[in-house]
């Protein structure tokens, strides 16, 4: 793709490129289908759950779902037909949105497919039962060696099947993936502060920051109507680091950003005429 000059309009191409992270239950997914731009396609990663609030019967929105082969669980079979899928989607011209729900699953994908290529790789050394130059046995010493980083491994293919996406000229992109949580200090684990990043393998969870123009933490609190005393369920987005969270951010000046609440109700289209207005 060549070099452009930076437009208004491809500059805020970026912020409609968006990560959700979140625990299980905080409408990461319903967000997306109540509130992102339609015609909407959802690509339900393999190994997500979660499909079941997707609707079925809605003509500006198409989704798919992974189901399990159980004679077959070659990691490098599926993310073949996950990433044709993924192209196949972008390319047609069809939608506005892009959803990709699971990513956590996805990596994890990826990741096994270099761990088992490490292992064809090395078989020979892990019948003798030797050790690496660690003196850690050669299976265990690749499982560390697969996750990678950006030049190689896991973390590299996943960021470049996102590269691939974020570069597509599909006007949404959203991926959603599970929250987790890292100690500051890695040497005092029981006793550190802990943050919370998207739960992805190796230093994918830091560096996946910087690979959205938005990234937000999905979370919901129980609300009580004043008028009825009825309790409902309220999801919010948290798109400033604050607290314990971490591994969210935004993508603007930083003079927009200072003005920018903590949190903000899920609603995708509120939210981007906030940061672009």
């Amino acid at each position: 793709m060549p070099l452009k000059e930076l437009t208004p309009d491809l500059g805020t191409k970026s912020l409609r490129r968006v990560l959700i992270i979140g625990a299980p239950g905080t409408f990461k997914t319903t967000s997306i289908i109540k509130s992102f731009p339609r015609p909407l396609a959802i690509l339900n990663y393999p190994g997500e759950g979660g499909s079941a609030v997707i609707p079925t019967n809605e003509p500006d929105l198409k989704a798919w779902a992974w189901e399990q082969d159980p004679h077959d669980f070659a990691s490098a079979k599926i993310i073949d037909e996950v990433e044709q899928q993924t192209w196949k989607i972008l390319m047609s011209g069809e939608f506005k949105t892009f959803a990709g729900d699971g990513l956590t699953k996805l990596a994890a994908l990826y990741w096994n497919r270099e761990y088992q290529r490490l292992l064809n790789s090395y078989a020979k050394q892990i019948a003798e039962g030797k050790v690496n130059r660690d003196g850690v046995p050669y299976e265990e010493g690749l499982k560390l060696q697969a996750y990678g980083n950006e030049n190689y491994g896991a973390c590299r293919d996943t960021l470049r099947y996102i590269s691939r996406i974020r570069h597509s000229n599909i006007d949404t992109v959203v991926l959603t993936t599970r929250e987790g949580v890292e100690a500051e200090d890695k040497e005092l684990v029981g006793n550190a502060n802990r943050h919370i990043f998207a739960e992805l393998p190796g230093k994918l969870a830091r560096n996946i920051v910087g690979e959205f123009g938005v990234v937000m933490r999905a979370e919901v609190s129980n609300v009580v109507d004043p008028k009825t005393g009825a309790t409902r369920s309220e999801g919010v987005w948290q798109i400033r680091k604050g607290g314990s969270v971490w591994g969210v951010g935004v993508k603007v000046s930083p003079e927009r950003a200072e003005k920018l609440p903590l949190k903000v109700p899920q609603d995708w289209g509120r939210l981007y005429q906030l940061l672009t207005q």
